[in-house]
């Protein structure tokens, strides 16, 4: 059990791309991928399990606890966390090979099993204030999740192919078995305050969720091929099953503020999520081919089975504030807004 006891508590993440010119001179980068795998239990037991796995040039995985009790705010203040991506390279006669994210959660015979599985791949990845099994109580003040990628970076003759991005719950026989599986394959990816079979408790707070994609960027005679997005939910047999499990393969993907299996009491305040992705880049003689999006929930025989399936495909996606088999108690207002602003400039492309 990790016990956290502060007056303020802000989490700050920030991945700066740099400058960097090629002229003419050709470059390449090759990668083996990104893999985790959870390991398993024996026959009795807990598992709780946070499996992340990320690929691509910007990647923060921050301030998501685990089977933790967080007691911040006890003589008040606010509770931030801050995750941020901001790319304002440059890059001439680029190749960029993947091979592919993949994160895999342990299996169990009987027990509970409690999962995030996260799979990214992406030039911008955001993985961040997911709290899984984890005890919240707040005092006063605000408690803000603050996740944004921001691209203003210039790309000429470059080629960038994907291997994919896989997540995949791992099954049990007999027990209680909650999961948020999610693959993300895009430029930008935020995947941030979602939080798992958790107890939110803010009595004063005001709790607000932010998530943004900014693009800027400048490309011409740029090549694209991604491997696909496929996000898998564990199965079981005799108990409680709950999923979420979300695949998106598209330029800007926002999967944000959705609790599952959780309970939230405010009684005196409310909530906000905001979820923008907004496009101004220039694309000159652009071509992009997708692996499509596949989203598969996991199958049970005796019990109780709620489950959310999202598979997205497209530029702009964006999967907010979706409870699934949540408990809320507030009194004050409960917000949810997604914006999706499309005011890019696209010459002689081509995109399947």
């Amino acid at each position: 059990m990790q016990v956290q006891k502060f007056r303020r508590a802000t989490l700050l993440a920030l991945a700066v791309g740099g400058l960097s010119f090629g002229g003419s001179d050709f470059a390449s980068a090759d990668s083996g991928g990104a893999t985790t795998a959870g390991g398993g239990f024996g026959a009795i037991g807990s598992l709780l399990q946070q499996n992340t796995a990320q690929e691509r040039r910007q990647n923060n995985n921050c301030a998501n606890p685990n089977a933790a009790f967080v007691q911040p705010g006890l003589l008040g203040g606010p509770t931030q966390t801050r995750c941020g991506t901001g790319d304002a390279s440059f890059n001439r006669h680029a190749v960029n090979h993947g091979g592919g994210s993949h994160a895999t959660g342990g299996s169990g015979t009987v027990g509970q099993m409690i999962q995030q599985n996260t799979a990214q791949k992406g030039r911008q990845n955001n993985n961040c204030a997911n709290p899984n099994d984890t005890i919240f109580s707040h005092g006063e003040g605000v408690t803000d999740s603050f996740c944004v990628d921001q691209d203003g970076s210039h790309n000429k003759h470059t080629l960038t192919k994907g291997g994919g991005s896989h997540a995949t719950g791992g099954s049990g026989k007999v027990g209680h078995l909650v999961q948020q599986n999610t693959a993300q394959e895009g430029r930008q990816n935020n995947n941030c305050a979602n939080p798992n079979q958790s107890d939110i408790t803010a009595p004063d707070d005001l709790m607000a969720s932010h998530c943004s994609n900014l693009d800027r960027s400048h490309n011409k005679h740029t090549l694209t091929k991604g491997g696909g997005s496929h996000a898998t939910g564990g199965s079981g047999k005799v108990g409680h099953l709950v999923q979420q499990n979300t695949a998106q393969e598209g330029r800007q993907n926002n999967n944000c503020a959705n609790p599952n299996d959780t309970f939230i009491t405010s009684p005196d305040t409310g909530s906000q999520t905001r979820c923008a992705s907004i496009d101004h880049s220039t694309n000159v003689r652009t071509a992009e081919f997708s692996g499509g999006s596949h989203a598969t929930g996991g199958s049970g025989e005796v019990g109780h089975l709620v489950q959310q399936n999202t598979a997205q495909e497209g530029r702009q996606n964006n999967n907010c504030g979706s409870r699934n088999g949540m408990t809320l108690i507030a009194s004050g207002h409960t917000r949810t807004q997604c914006v999706a602003v499309d005011e890019s400039k696209n010459f002689d492309t081509f995109s399947r």
